[in-house]
């Protein structure tokens, strides 16, 4: 493969990122993130219901 070739690159769950959307989110992470919006997103997430009879997590 070329450099002049476009890559794709598929991720564990199946999407497609073209050399696009790479570029996309590497100029993104080279700006920066707001780390205390990310801290204050944390825990947000409601926690998935629970089987009947599951163990509980230790």
């Amino acid at each position: 493969m070329s450099d002049d070739e476009p890559r794709v690159c598929v991720t564990k769950s199946g999407w497609v990122l073209p050399d696009a959307d790479i570029e996309a989110l590497a100029d993104e992470a080279e700006r920066g993130y707001d780390v205390d919006w990310l801290l204050a997103r944390r825990g947000r997430r409601e926690p998935p219901i629970r089987r009947r009879g599951a163990p509980e997590p230790t």
